[in-house]
């Protein structure tokens, strides 16, 4: 049981702190210059607002679907929009649109906050 609960935080750890660290990184628009950043607040605040609402939906479907299911599809699809944020549009950010961030970022931070965390406490809970 140790094993799996310390592999599960260690995930977790990684999917919460790469979203929240890559959310404001694509929202960030250096001039270097200056050498400021200025940052979108706005798809900073909606991106984090979905937190409430990855909650939400974990409340939902965490008796329907199990806590296993829930668990994995979380980490999952948070893993894959986490990848997207990284690598997808890090790099590219010039050609992507605020809106797409948004997107991907609300849905990092809801798989990451709902499902990541919420599963997370529920099955530590349950195994001990």
């Amino acid at each position: 049981i140790m094993l799996g609960l310390t592999t599960a935080w260690m995930g977790f750890g990684m999917l919460y702190f790469g979203t929240i660290v890559e959310v404001t990184q694509i929202f960030a628009h250096p001039n270097h210059k200056e050498g400021t950043v200025r940052f979108d607040f706005v798809g900073i605040i909606v991106a984090t607002m979905t937190e409430i609402v990855g909650i939400g939906m974990v409340m939902c479907t965490i008796d329907r679907w199990g806590r296993i299911p829930t668990w994995i599809s979380s980490f999952m699809v948070g893993g894959i929009l986490v990848a997207i944020l990284c690598y997808g549009i890090s790099s590219s950010s010039s050609t992507i649109t605020t809106t797409f961030k948004i997107a991907v970022a609300f849905g990092a931070q809801m798989c990451m906050m709902g499902g990541a965390t919420t599963t997370t406490w529920a099955a530590t809970h349950r195994n001990c």
